[in-house]
């Protein structure tokens, strides 16, 4: 593949995530007749927003969130704190940011 056509491949991914196209990006980054560059693209794409994709992951994850700081102020429990952490593993790109970390210690 040469330069020109992973530019627009790149282009038509940056197009993919803005139309919040999960499962294009999912089929790009799982292909493996495209280039290694363009499926690397797709899946940092997937890891790169903060909350979950999907309406019920995004509800689960500020439900236990908001639960987690308001029971820890309420109670001053540290137990709530742990649905805080909890919520959080349902963040992509938090998700990502850790393994590259682990990995690189391994």
């Amino acid at each position: 593949m040469d330069l020109l056509n992973e530019k627009e491949a790149i282009g038509a991914l940056e197009l993919l995530f803005l139309a919040k196209d999960r499962k294009a990006l999912l089929e790009i980054s799982n292909n493996q007749s495209l280039s290694s560059q363009v499926r690397q693209y797709a899946s940092a794409l997937l890891s790169r927003p903060w909350l979950p994709w999907g309406g019920l992951r995004k509800t689960i994850m500020i439900v236990l969130f908001l639960a987690g700081v308001f029971g820890s102020l309420i109670t001053g429990s540290l137990f709530f704190l742990v649905l805080v952490v909890f919520a959080l593993l349902f963040s992509p790109r938090l998700v990502a940011e850790c393994l590259v970390r682990f990995s690189r210690k391994s």
